[in-house]
């Protein structure tokens, strides 16, 4: 590459530069991945040639250069380049080199199958790998004319269509535990003395109506 070309392509590095950081407003992953590009092309020597060039400090190139070194899945857990700020870009680092980049990725899916839309949330999960409780979800159960179909309703039912074996279980295990509830009822007031008094109050004891009102009480 001659002198002259040199020092145009120099002098365009320049002015992309500029409008990465004051018209696109970047943040520190296109920003590296920029400075990584210039640098393995050979556009400058050096890290410090660069940041003399481009009016920025060596350290801020590093920065930038390791947290476009994230890797792709985890970047993409936030939403993409545009949401990973250089504090955020730090404690991911820290994250990455405590777990190793297998592990992250895998919580990093985990996340973005959960859709989780909030960033501390998100981080949460990288971090301990625990995935956060539902908030607020928006949705009911009601009961249909003649007392023999349910109706989930609501704008997050629609989670529950990939859940649909998961929550039928859940819903049989319910049942199971209500029947058998009642059938030790029943056992009880069988075996009851006669005229023992408390017949009447053997189901009641059972049902979780009865035990709300003798709290309140």
């Amino acid at each position: 590459m001659s002198d002259d070309l040199l020092e145009t392509d120099r002098a365009l590095s320049c002015t992309v530069h500029r409008g990465l950081r004051t018209l696109s407003k970047a943040g520190p992953v296109d920003l590296g991945n920029f400075y990584s590009y210039d640098l393995a092309t050979g556009l400058w020597p050096s890290r410090s040639a660069m940041a003399s060039a481009l009016s920025v400090s060596v350290s801020h190139i590093s920065k930038c250069i390791s947290i476009s070194r994230l890797p792709k899945p985890v970047v993409e857990a936030f939403g993409g380049s545009d949401y990973v700020s250089f504090g955020l870009g730090k404690k991911l680092l820290d994250i990455t080199r405590k777990l190793g980049t297998d592990e992250i990725c895998k919580r990093a899916a985990k996340a973005k199958a959960l859709k989780l839309v909030h960033a501390s949330d998100v981080l949460r999960l990288l971090d301990s790998g625990v995935p956060p409780a539902p908030k607020n979800l928006r949705l009911w159960v009601s009961v249909e004319r003649g007392a023999k179909s349910l109706r989930i309703q609501g704008p997050d039912a629609e989670k529950l269509i990939s859940h649909i074996d998961a929550l039928e279980d859940a819903i049989k295990a319910c049942m199971f535990n209500l029947n058998l509830a009642q059938q030790v009822n029943a056992e009880f007031i069988a075996n009851l003395p006669p005229h023992s008094g408390d017949g009447g109050m053997a189901f009641e004891s059972f049902s979780p109506s009865f035990r709300r009102k003798r709290r309140k009480r």
